[in-house]
């Protein structure tokens, strides 16, 4: 079943903290921190399933190599409490594939790739039922002509009419002034953006879900907020962690388990009463409706002879304007009902065309192997394209004395093309044509954007239909509750005739003896 996990946290300097390290250890790559001369290598790092870089609009090129982004980072961020990088993790969903994984997490960066933002982001998947992804971004903009921009800046302090504020001197009363005697006012600092606004985390984490549920069915949904501020009367669960999942896979009872488990024991027992209180909330509101317009029909104590009458035509009337509404009513619920079947039928439908959509592309993606983009020489040809292209290796091919660059610390590129041009001379193979490479991803693309369409379409309208269905059952519970309150309260009133309540009397004649 899927969850909902979306945690945001600062990676800084005062914490001790390395953005090439963390951007290393998340993509499971090998990073040069050029400000400590340190190599952080994590190529050996298990379940990094893939990783991107996605750069803004302004930012340089370069920056779509992890090192050079984060080095540049360092290079700006010299204070010894600077925010470094922003790392938001994210739980995905279970039901999702790989391919909609990456596409779903590509959806959601781009929104901070929008805002101004450089993301680096891994997905990773141990096979454990646990399937996450870490975003780091970046802190600081990025002006036009691609240099970094400023965080923060010292403006004047403003009053509700927009007005500077004075600084006042306590002792004289009078606003203070400086050595040349100019006024001195209130300063504030102001931030060049509203990335460190702590609404953004609301906003941030509603953006996931709702990602996540255009791609889910109905009982699949997620929801970012918590079960109290949902309506939900039902007992969270404590995070369990790596050690006491694997303390429990070696046979051994953890605690954090346990107390889930007691929480989810709880819970089901919560259900059926949330239920009787809901149906009991029903009732109290059918009742107060009741009882507003029995006293607002007034009744005259002791009817004099010229008004039976009348009274027995208001009577008269009354039962068959009773009759009439019973009979309106029954007609009513026969229509919801029939409603109810109709869509019921069209929800059926559009669930079973969401089913074969997905299935559809399921197979369509076993296709696209044949795709050169997807081929193993069409990867090859792509990453030697990309460092081949690279003015590193523009030199390397240039040089003479060639054993020097294996201290240069891009030298992973010129490796990266010496690798890729000994496998395709081992496969006996030419290195595919760059425009035909470029030609199958734009049609690989393209399909993918037009699979992505299909499937949100008939999520939404099918989901569309459920809402709907939701509707009429609880108009039509509506119904058959009014239809049963009378018959309750009459049996109510029986029973208290048949069985009236003990006088105090009787109740403490047992005491008096």
């Amino acid at each position: 079943m899927a969850i909902y996990h979306c945690s945001i946290k600062i990676i800084g300097r005062s914490s001790g903290k390395s953005a090439v390290a963390s951007s290393a250890y998340r993509s499971g790559t090998k990073l040069l921190d050029k400000e400590t001369g340190q190599v952080h290598d994590y190529t050996r790092k298990a379940g990094v399933i893939y990783h991107e870089v996605s750069l803004c609009k302004n930012a340089p090129k370069e920056y779509e190599n992890r090192e050079i982004l984060w080095n540049a980072v360092h290079e700006v961020e010299k204070a010894s409490n600077a925010q470094l990088a922003r790392e938001i993790e994210i739980a995905l969903p279970i039901e999702f594939d790989n391919t909609l994984q990456k596409e779903a997490i590509r959806e959601y960066v781009q929104t901070f790739v929008e805002e101004g933002m450089c993301a680096d982001w891994a997905l990773h998947n141990k096979g454990d039922g646990n399937p996450h992804a870490h975003i780091l971004l970046t802190t600081r903009p990025i002006k036009g002509n691609g240099e970094w921009g400023v965080k923060e800046k010292k403006g004047y302090a403003l009053d509700e009419k927009g007005e500077r504020i004075p600084l006042i001197d306590e002792n004289t009363g009078k606003q203070k002034v400086d050595s040349c005697n100019r006024k001195q006012w209130k300063r504030e600092i102001i931030q060049a953006n509203g990335w460190n606004d702590q609404g953004n985390a609301e906003r941030w984490r509603e953006a996931w879900a709702n990602i996540c549920n255009r791609y889910l069915s109905r009982e699949q949904q997620i929801d970012h907020r918590s079960y109290g501020r949902q309506g939900i009367e039902r007992l969270p669960t404590i995070h369990e962690g790596y050690t006491a999942r694997k303390m429990e896979k070696a046979g051994r009872a953890s605690e954090r388990c346990q107390v889930n488990r007691e929480i989810q024991v709880s819970n089901l027992l919560l259900v059926p009463i949330q239920h009787e209180f809901d149906k009991i909330s029903l009732m109290l509101k059918q009742y107060e409706w009741e009882d507003k317009a029995r006293k607002a029909i007034q009744k005259p104590s002791k009817p004099s002879k010229g008004q039976y009458e009348v009274l027995y035509e208001k009577t008269e009337n009354s039962s068959q304007k009773l009759s009439d509404a019973v009979i309106k009513r029954e007609k009513r619920k026969n229509e919801l009902q029939k409603e109810l079947e109709g869509l019921n039928y069209e929800y059926f439908l559009a669930d079973r065309q969401v089913e074969q959509l997905l299935q559809a592309q399921k197979e369509w993606h076993t296709e696209t192997r044949a795709y050169l983009c997807n081929t193993e020489a069409g990867r090859k040809a792509k990453l030697y394209y990309e460092n081949a292209e690279s003015k590193i290796w523009q030199s390397y091919e240039r040089a003479i004395f060639k054993h020097r660059f294996k201290n240069h610390p891009e030298y992973y590129k010129v490796k990266y093309v010496l690798e890729m041009k000994e496998w395709f001379k081992k496969q006996k193979i030419e290195i595919p044509d760059q425009k035909e490479l470029e030609l199958s991803e734009e049609r690989f693309s393209l399909e993918v954007k037009q699979w992505n369409k299909k499937i949100k379409d008939a999520i939404l309208q099918r989901d569309s239909l459920g809402r709907q269905v939701y509707g009429l059952k609880n108009k039509i519970q509506l119904f058959e509750l009014e239809e049963t309150l009378p018959y309750m309260r009459q049996n109510s009133k029986q029973t208290s005739k048949e069985n009236p309540p003990m006088n105090r009397k009787n109740r403490d004649w047992g005491l008096d003896r």
